[in-house]
Order: structure tokens, then sequence, then C-alpha cells
């Protein structure tokens, strides 16, 4: 087996600039090449990490931490090494949902985020053909829901 780690030049390690939450579990491989660039089987890979763990397998668990980590196989005296983020990814999205899909946007999209401290829900109403009462039930209703009242008339 000594042999075969010989041979081993260069490791490369995947995913390359991967990202990954606190607490996330991600998997990485390991490939080595000869002088030639030849691809040669691995039989044993000595994994390391920065910003969590890392088992035999490859397979890292992310700390709390968020930031820029490494990962690194080690194969005899070659190694390779892969970046990666962790930390939360901040969507943000802008469109028009059609009134018909206004049920199936929140199940599919919000719902899960409803609980979470950094979901903000912005709204723009925008309503072609309402009457003075409609406008005055529209701030009753927002007055009811806690929110600011202020509906401006074009």
């Amino acid at each position: 087996m000594r042999e075969a780690y010989f041979h081993i030049k260069r490791v490369t390690v995947s995913p390359q600039d991967s990202h990954i939450g606190p607490g996330k579990t991600l998997v990485f491989t390991a490939k080595g090449f000869d002088n030639d660039g030849l691809e040669l089987p691995l039989v044993r890979i000595d994994w390391s990490a920065t910003g969590g763990t890392i088992d035999g397998k490859g397979v890292f668990q992310a700390g709390q931490e968020e930031g820029i980590f490494k990962v690194t196989a080690i194969v005899g005296d070659a190694n390779g090494s892969a970046s990666f983020n962790v930390g939360w990814l901040s969507p943000h999205w802008d469109g028009e949902i059609p009134h018909q899909k206004w049920t199936q946007f929140y199940n599919r999209i919000l719902s899960k985020f409803a609980v979470r401290k950094g979901l903000k829900l912005t709204v723009s109403v925008d309503i072609l053909d309402a009457s003075e009462e409609e406008v005055e039930d529209m701030r009753t209703a927002l007055r009811e829901l806690g929110l600011e009242d202020v509906v401006i008339v074009k």
C-alpha cells in the first residue's frame, strides 16, 4: 500500500467554494493523481478541517462559528484542500404574485420561515378600482391588525 502512496503527487478535494449553514453537514471527496495526471485510487485519506469536525469518510459537521474555513485531505506526502463558507444566507425576492397563488406562496415559501425572527415581509398593495368605503374599510382593518393605517389614494 505504501507503494501506491509513493505515486500520488497531487490531491484534489471537492466541492470547492461551497456554502453551508452553521451546524449543517457537507460531504467532501478526494481524488489522487500521479505525475502524468492519471487518477489513482485512494486507499486511506487523513482528513482535517477548520470550522468544525470531519470524519474519516469526509463528512464535515460545521460548528456554530461563521466564516471561511478549509478542509484538507492528506494522502502520504501529498495533500489537497477546499475552502468553504459557513454562514446563513439572506435571500431576497421581489415580484408580483397573482391573487390565485397567494395561499400557495405562503404555504410553499413563507410558512417554513414564519416562526423565525429573521423573516421580514414587506407588502405593497395597489388596487385600481376601490370605492371610498372600501378604502375606509381597509384603513379600519389595518388598525385592527395593529398596522399603520395610512393608505395613499391616487
